[in-house]
């Protein structure tokens, strides 16, 4: 009797078990056959969105493509502001140059002359360089004004974009589904801030300057990508203007020629000096007509990494967006494979559960 209580509770357990067998049997086969079919139609009715998506990244191209072309045509107008305020502070500066107690006696012998011509060239060229810095200098607040209306121009898509990505994720599996990394996924950051973040760390390059400008958050990255962005226009586009010589053929021939209209000393030191900054007037301003091209062309490739990167971080996002709902799709495919290779094992044990439950209710009642 108390065999027969024992199998009758063996009996009552295997049931259970097999009822609980058969109830998740029967979900994992019915999940995997309707959640690929509702999955992929979801997918391909979603393609349009995603359309959308691959256009308004399109259309943040086209926003800092026009960035770029603006910047282009400023940094030339104010460089070229910068050289006629230049070319009108040359005569004060190079009456001011120290060239020595004996410089006018120095100009009645030709070694005399040599080292004035030296002396010149050497001061002018430190002041010129000392222009240029003030220059470099004034480029980075002007820059990371200009960064802040891009990102203020490129904040509607932004918000665009992830508003239409966040639909999209709904639309394909539900609220339920939660997509890290994806779009909108950073509390707290807005949108344009995530690309800007991207775009920076293209600017700020090496690890020690990416860490050094993030110390401050957002803000602090945006005034050293400014910053990096401020010296990197200034060295190409005064590159573009000079050449690989720099200042140093212009001012060797400008010193040169006005020292063979000097051939006494006296009074005709100050005709040197007038001569001088008589000569560079108009010259630089000529230099900087002349290489408008390739100053346009230079911060053109200045800003390439800025630009890359927007570009990138938007196209990029709306990519892998796609790819995610492929992924999903491709997995939950394998996983109906999976159900359907598992079903002969389920069928399987099935099939030993009812038979033992059936050998073991025989035994009860016997």
């Amino acid at each position: 009797e108390r065999g027969r209580a024992q199998l009758g509770h063996l009996h009552t357990t295997a049931s259970k078990v097999h009822a609980e067998v058969l109830r998740r049997a029967e979900l994992d086969r019915a999940t995997a056959d309707a959640s690929v079919d509702q999955l992929r139609q979801r997918q391909e009715e979603l393609e349009p969105a995603l359309r959308q998506l691959d256009a308004i990244a399109r259309r943040v191209g086209r926003t800092v493509d026009a960035f770029v072309e603006r910047q282009q045509v400023l940094v030339w107008e104010d460089l070229r502001d910068f050289v006629v305020k230049t070319e009108a502070e040359l005569p004060d500066a190079v009456a001011g140059f120290d060239l020595g107690g004996v410089a006018g006696l120095d100009l009645f012998t030709p070694k005399g002359r040599t080292r004035v011509e030296a002396a010149l060239r050497k001061q002018l060229e430190a002041w010129l360089d000392g222009r240029v810095g003030l220059w470099q200098r004034s480029l980075r607040p002007r820059i990371e004004s200009s960064l802040r209306d891009l990102r203020a121009e490129m904040a509607g898509d932004a918000a665009d974009f992830d508003q239409l990505a966040a639909s999209i994720v709904t639309d394909f599996a539900g609220e339920a589904l939660h997509v890290p990394g994806g779009p909108g996924g950073e509390d707290g950051v807005e949108p344009v801030e995530r690309w800007f973040s991207v775009a920076m760390g293209a600017v700020l390059l090496s690890p020690g300057a990416m860490a050094a400008g993030w110390t401050e958050g957002y803000e602090g990255a945006l005034k050293g990508a400014a910053s990096r962005l401020g010296v990197r226009l200034a060295l190409l586009t005064i590159g573009a203007l000079l050449g690989p010589v720099g200042w140093a053929g212009l001012v060797l021939y400008v010193v040169s020629d006005a020292v063979l209209l000097v051939l006494s000393g006296g009074s005709q030191l100050k005709r040197l000096r007038d001569q001088v900054a008589e000569k560079l007037r108009g010259q630089l301003v000529a230099q900087v007509d002349g290489a408008k091209d390739e100053v346009a062309a230079r911060v053109r490739e200045g800003l390439a990494p800025l630009r890359d990167g927007l570009v990138k971080a938007a196209e990029d996002e709306a990519r892998e967006l796609a790819a995610l709902l492929e992924r999903t799709v491709a997995a939950r495919e394998q996983a109906a494979a999976d159900a359907r290779a598992r079903s002969v094992v389920w069928e399987e044990t099935l099939r030993t559960f009812e038979g033992g439950v059936a050998e073991l209710s025989t035994l009860a009642k016997g």
